[in-house]
């Protein structure tokens, strides 16, 4: 990839954004003006953003409209109810923004993307695993709830939330050494990634971590040896959804506990299968629009069973908790459109199926983690939606291209 001096600073810019987007837990936790700082940047480029696309551009993608939708529904809900307004505010703020500024920034340059995203992950992972091996016991404490102290705290924050930096991590890494030259430095940084996201998962013992790694494993292989299937991204939402109802209503990941036992880890996934059974029957109880973002005070009983957490641990049940079938039905559209981003161009078969399973193992970590309906999930959804109109800059992309250069 050769860059000119204007890709650098908007690839400068890209990272300060997504910085503020993605500010790890300890720096929120120990040093609270940065905080303050990443809340103006985001509220600048939104204002930026929203100016453009009125009196510039003249127009927003559906993509960008479904989601500002998908934001408001629970603030509605939450205003209403009376709940956290800072949570809904938030979201209506930075989700469709993000949308939005993917679409802007890639037609600033073809790969700045990618790449911002890519040096300011790894650059987290890092940082995060150096804390690990020099504080095994922990960076910091923190107190969720009035009694329960927790150690196991680093950069990233406590070890279960480490998943979503890590595989968002590893994707934009992956995808990025897909776009390069591949020569032997590329190589060795993938390597050195992987590695390093294996070797956190390892030295943190996280459940979801490793049902992604054996994802990760199975499915890159797959894309790049199979010539003849060609995926496409409706069979990926009904796996996604078909996936999250065999594990929340049916607990399904009862059938895998020969897998966990090798790690040392329950079928139960850590108690979150008597968590989903509570959550359900809190959705059932206003199952259309939800309950909203509700305050700390009226989620004792959410509190109590994840350990002082105020989500239930998988993000599509925070959807149906918080938006209710309306908010759901939403991201299934979001998704749907993706979809049809990615069938509208002409993607080598590689590298078509390799967006879809690159998706597939996020969609592995929603299933067991909070966190995933916000940020990194929407930028995730930004990032496929528009690396089929930019892959024209590699052969690989084309439909000719096949799976030269691929591995």
């Amino acid at each position: 990839m050769k860059f000119k001096a204007v890709d650098v600073i908007y690839c400068f810019l890209s990272v300060i954004y997504y910085f503020s987007l993605l500010l790890p837990p300890y720096i929120e936790h120990s040093i609270p003006w940065v905080t303050s700082i990443c809340d103006i940047i985001k509220i600048a480029i939104t204002l930026f953003l929203v100016l453009r696309y009125v009196f510039i551009h003249r127009g927003v993608s559906s993509l960008v409209i479904l989601t500002a939708f998908y934001a408001l529904v629970p603030a509605i809900v939450t205003f209403i109810n009376g709940g956290k307004y800072i949570s809904v505010i938030r979201n209506i703020i930075v989700l469709p923004a993000i949308v939005m500024w993917c679409d802007y920034i890639q037609h600033k340059g073809k790969f700045i993307l990618v790449n911002s995203l890519s040096l300011l992950l790894e650059s987290f992972i890092y940082i995060n695993l150096l804390t690990i091996l020099l504080v095994p016991d922990g960076l910091y404490q923190f107190e969720p709830i009035e009694g329960l102290v927790s150690d196991r705290v680093w950069f990233l924050g406590y070890r279960t939330g480490h998943n979503i930096y890590l595989i968002f991590g590893c994707i934009c890494g992956y995808i990025r050494y897909l776009y390069s030259e591949k020569n032997s430095l590329d190589l060795i940084r993938i390597i050195v990634l992987f590695g390093a996201s294996v070797a956190t998962v390892i030295l943190i013992g996280t459940g979801t971590g490793f049902v992604v790694i054996t994802a990760f494993v199975v499915l890159i292989p797959f894309c790049a040896i199979n010539k003849k299937v060609r995926m496409t991204f409706s069979w990926a939402i009904l796996f996604h959804v078909v996936l999250f109802f065999a594990i929340t209503v049916f607990f399904a990941s009862q059938l895998f506990v020969g897998y966990f036992s090798l790690f040392n880890k329950s079928a139960t996934l850590t108690g979150r299968t008597e968590l989903w059974a509570f959550t359900w029957l809190r959705i059932i109880q206003s199952p259309i629009f939800g309950h909203g973002y509700m305050n700390d005070s009226d989620l004792m009983w959410l509190r109590l069973l994840a350990g002082g957490a105020t989500t239930s641990h998988n993000a599509l049940l925070d959807m149906l908790f918080r938006g209710g079938i309306v908010t759901f039905a939403l991201f299934i559209l979001i998704l749907i459109d993706v979809g049809r981003c990615l069938k509208r161009n002409g993607l080598s078969l590689f590298f078509n199926n390799t967006l879809i399973c690159l998706y597939i193992c996020m969609f592995f970590v929603m299933q067991a983690e909070s966190g995933m309906d916000s940020v990194v999930l929407f930028t995730m959804i930004s990032l496929i939606a528009i690396l089929p109109d930019i892959g024209s800059a590699n052969p690989i992309v084309k439909r000719t291209g096949a799976i030269r250069g691929a591995i």
